[in-house]
């Protein structure tokens, strides 16, 4: 998905590249269900994720940190 990205910023594949929220967004759908299913073939009880708001705070506070 990333890659998409890099393709859409360059003008090269699509017209505007995904906005902020919807990489985190895609990243934490995506991790959630890796995760999940590392623990269901490990024969543990899949862990839910954290709420895609927290999410979105730690990554905010990240880039806060980062522009300091």
């Amino acid at each position: 998905m990333a890659e998409a990205d890099s393709y859409a910023q360059r003008g090269e594949l699509l017209p505007l590249p995904s906005p902020t929220t919807h990489r985190i967004f895609r990243r934490w759908y995506l991790d959630g269900i890796v995760v999940q299913l590392h623990d269901a073939a490990q024969g543990q009880n899949p862990k839910p994720s954290e709420p895609f708001l927290v999410t979105q705070l730690n990554e905010v506070d990240n880039l806060l940190d980062n522009s300091r």
